[in-house]
């Protein structure tokens, strides 16, 4: 019974110290991005020279922004996402080989991470973003 309690209090432990950390990065980033819009802000028309694009001393031809096509953008997301999920799954079957864990935790973890890509990839179906590819 002792053992369950201690476990019990470190796991509420770690719990707290995660969300605390949570909390600080939270703060930290909200404090720097805050600086950068006090510190980056250059009003007037002072910088319109710098901001221009520079074309090896010659004067710009048309604008500095083209844009691109969505649907390569979407591509992109597609493969980034399916290249993450073959990223994480390999270390997940090192760690398997290994048997520091039960072969059913591993089954379920799997099923698990491959029912949110499959959920995933049924939404960007219905959507309508994978009708080109």
């Amino acid at each position: 019974m002792n053992t369950v309690r201690i476990g019990f209090f470190v796991s509420v432990l770690l719990s707290m110290v995660f969300c605390w950390e949570l909390a600080g990065v939270g703060m930290m980033t909200c404090l720097l991005y805050c600086l950068s819009l006090v510190l980056g802000y250059r009003g007037g028309s002072q910088f319109r020279e710098k901001s221009s694009p520079y074309e090896c001393g010659f004067e710009p031809i048309g604008g500095a922004r083209s844009s691109f096509s969505l649907r390569f953008f979407l591509l992109a997301m597609v493969f980034m996402i399916f290249d993450v999920e073959v990223v994480l799954l390999f270390p997940a079957m090192a760690g398997m080989m290994m048997d520091f864990v039960p072969v059913s935790v591993y089954f379920q973890g799997f099923f698990f991470f491959l029912i949110l890509l499959l959920l995933g990839l049924w939404f960007e179906w219905s959507e309508g973003s994978l009708e080109w590819l």
